[in-house]
C-alpha cells in the first residue's frame, strides 16, 4: 500500500535538501503532502491585510518549488498553505492527510523560532506518527536529519492483516473518505481472516501487530480506531483471491 508523507517546513521548505530528502525516503507509490504555514513577520501582519496577502503570496511561492520539484521527480505530490502556528498547522494536517510519518524541517537551533517553542518535542508528543526532524541550514546549504526516538514502525515490525466487509453505498464512502466515513463512535469492526461467502466489498489493510495486541488469532474479531485504519491505509479492495 502506498505510503503517506507530511513535510511541514517554514521558509526551508523551497530548499533543494528538503526535496532531496523526500525522493530518497518516498518510493514510487508514495503520497506526498507539503504543508507550508503562512508566516507573519509580526503581530501587526494579523492586522494588516497587506501584510496577510504577503505572507500568503510568499508561502505559495516557496510551496511551488519544492512540489513541482516533485512532481517533476514522478512524485504523487500536493501542497497546502497552513495555519501561522505550526501547531496547528501540523494537527489539521495529519487529521485530514493521515500520514505514516511526518518531516518537520526548521533552520539551526540559533535562528528556529519554531525550536525555542518546542515543535518538534510537542508534535512528538501530541502525534501518534513518527516524526523526523530535518535541519536546514539556507546559508550553508546543508541539512541534517534526526530520527524519531519513538519510532516503532517501519520495515522490520511485525504487521497484520485485517478486512472490513462493506455493502456497496458503504463501500463508496470509504473509498471516497476513508474509515472515518463509516465508523460507530471511533470505531470500525475488522477481522484478521478474510470473511466467507457474499458479504459485499471486502477492503484489506495492514496494521502493525502491536495495534491489535492479543487479538491475532485466525479469523479474529476486533474493533478498530478508525483513523487507525486510515493512518495505515489507504485501503485496498480485495480481488477474489484477496490481496498479497
Amino acid at each position: 500500500m502506498a505510503r503517506r508523507l507530511l513535510v511541514l517546513a517554514n521558509e526551508t521548505v523551497a530548499s533543494p535538501r528538503v526535496v532531496e530528502e523526500v525522493l530518497r525516503r518516498a518510493d514510487a507509490d508514495a503520497e506526498v503532502l507539503v504543508v507550508a504555514p503562512v508566516l507573519h513577520r509580526g503581530r501587526v501582519d494579523h492586522f494588516l491585510t497587506s501584510g496577510e496577502d504577503e505572507a500568503r503570496a510568499q508561502a505559495q511561492s516557496r510551496l511551488e518549488r519544492t512540489t513541482g520539484a516533485l512532481a517533476e521527480a514522478g512524485i504523487a505530490v500536493r501542497g497546502e498553505l497552513g495555519d501561522a502556528t505550526p501547531h496547528q498547522a501540523l494537527d489539521d494536517a495529519v487529521r485530514h492527510f493521515g500520514p505514516d510519518e511526518v518531516i518537520l524541517v526548521t533552520h539551526p537551533p540559533h535562528r528556529s523560532l519554531w525550536l525555542e517553542r518546542g515543535l518538534v518535542e510537542r508534535a512528538r508528543s501530541a502525534q501518534p506518527v513518527p516524526i523526523t526532524h530535518m535541519v536546514v541550514d539556507l546559508e550553508a546549504d546543508r541539512a541534517t536529519v534526526h530520527a524519531d526516538p519513538r519510532r516503532t514502525d517501519g520495515p522490520g515490525i511485525p504487521r497484520v492483516r485485517v478486512f472490513h466487509s462493506a455493502p456497496y453505498d458503504e463501500a463508496l464512502r470509504i473509498r471516497e473518505r476513508g474509515f472515518r466515513a463509516v465508523a460507530d463512535r471511533g470505531m470500525v469492526a475488522v477481522t484478521t481472516a478474510p470473511p466467507d461467502g457474499d458479504t459485499g466489498v471486502v477492503f484489506a489493510v495492514d496494521l502493525p501487530a502491536e495495534v491489535l495486541g492479543d487479538d491475532t488469532g485466525e479469523g479474529a474479531a476486533v474493533r478498530v480506531p478508525a483513523d487507525v485504519l486510515d493512518r495505515h491505509g489507504p485501503a485496498v479492495e480485495t480481488e477474489d483471491a484477496y490481496v498479497e
